[in-house]
């Protein structure tokens, strides 16, 4: 959004958004109820709004995986979620999509805990803050009582994020919590 990507007329005032690669993708708009004169500080705010939005854009894209290791993450079996500093989703692959039950790319942008609140507080809560303030890669595996199922995961940080790689162990410990009952019968 430069002086050349900016029009005022009137009641509306535009300014162009560009894509990291310098693509138009967007307008930022305002709107007044009666035609006004658009002063230059006025326009610079749009201005400095859309250069914001741009920055936020390139900022989330350096945070994306590229094509090939995107690929490669599609193929795991591991659900794989990466997060920005801010708790927000910037990847979440097909097994992520599959496990949360939505359309990964529906999650791209959103804060984890704004669409998953019930897990404010909980143990993976609690792993992903600490993960992330220490610089530590750590593995938790819990129960996760709101979705009555086992998770486990394994957390890597980085100064950008977090890459989370995680697996419904439910059946997993359902076998384990039979063994053990069956041990203890026959121990009787």
């Amino acid at each position: 959004g430069g002086k050349e990507d900016t029009i005022a007329d009137g009641t509306v005032a535009g300014t162009v958004v560009r894509d990291p690669s310098g693509i138009p993708i967007g307008v930022w708009c305002a709107r007044t109820d009666s035609p006004r004169v658009w002063t230059e500080d006025a326009l610079d705010v749009l201005r400095d709004v859309a250069r914001l939005t741009e920055t936020e854009l390139a900022l989330r894209e350096n945070r994306r995986p590229d094509e090939k290791t995107a690929q490669i993450l599609e193929c795991i079996s591991d659900a794989c979620v990466f997060l920005d500093r801010d708790f927000r989703y910037t990847y979440v692959n097909s097994k992520g999509g599959e496990l949360f039950g939505r359309e990964p790319g529906s999650l791209v942008g959103r804060h984890i805990w704004t669409e998953f609140p019930e897990g404010v507080g909980q143990p993976f809560d609690l792993a992903y803050r600490e993960a992330l303030r220490s610089q530590k890669p750590a593995y938790i595996e819990e129960y996760y009582a709101p979705w009555s199922r086992w998770f486990e995961n394994r957390i890597y940080p980085s100064p950008e994020g977090l890459a989370i790689f995680f697996q419904d162990i439910t059946e997993r410990k359902r076998s384990e919590e039979r063994a053990h009952r069956d041990s203890l019968v026959r121990e009787q």
